[in-house]
C-alpha cells in the first residue's frame, strides 16, 4: 500500500527512509556485548519469510567490514542499552550503510533465544555454550533487588 493510501484510510502514516545496507546486531549479555552478526538475506527485505523460513539467509561473523566499525557498532550498543535501563539481555540492530555509518533499528529486549537464535550464536562464538547462557542469565535475575 502506498503513504498516500494509507494517509487516506488512517488519516496519518509513519515514512522513514528506506537505508541500503547490512544489518548488524549485536547481542548483550550483563551488560557487555557480543560479537556482531552481519544478516544478509537471499530476500530483497529481511522479513518474516527471510527470517524464519528462507535457509539461505546468512548469519556472518566475518562479513567483510572493518573491524573499527564492529567495535562501534558493539560500544553504542552498550551504550543505547544502558541509556534505555535495560538489564541482563538484549539485541541491538543497526544497518551499516556502504560509507560505514551505522544507522541505529531497533532494540529487542526479549530477543529471540533459542540454540539457533542470534544471541546465543554469538555467545557461542565467546566459548560460552547454551546451557552455560541460560545459567548466567537466571543467576543475574536471580541477584536482581526485586523492584
Amino acid at each position: 500500500m502506498a503513504a498516500g493510501e494509507v494517509v487516506s484510510r488512517f488519516r496519518r502514516a509513519l515514512v522513514e527512509q528506506y537505508i541500503a545496507g547490512d544489518e548488524i546486531t549485536v547481542g548483550i549479555v550483563d551488560a557487555q556485548a557480543l560479537p556482531p552478526i552481519c544478516v544478509r538475506p537471499r530476500q530483497p527485505f529481511y522479513n518474516y519469510r527471510a527470517k524464519y523460513e528462507d535457509s539461505q539467509t546468512e548469519y556472518l561473523f566475518d562479513a567483510g567490514h572493518p573491524p573499527e566499525l564492529l567495535r562501534r557498532a558493539q560500544e553504542l550498543s552498550v551504550r543505547v542499552f544502558a541509556a534505555l535501563g535495560c538489564r541482563h539481555l538484549g539485541r541491538i540492530d543497526w544497518i551499516a550503510d556502504p560509507t560505514g555509518r551505522l544507522w541505529f533499528l531497533e532494540v529487542n529486549t526479549i530477543p529471540g533465544f533459542t540454540s539457533h537464535s542470534l544471541v546465543p550464536k554469538a555467545a557461542a562464538r565467546l566459548g560460552i555454550g547454551f546451557d552455560e547462557l541460560v545459567e548466567r542469565l537466571v543467576l543475574l535475575a536471580m541477584q536482581d533487588p526485586k523492584p
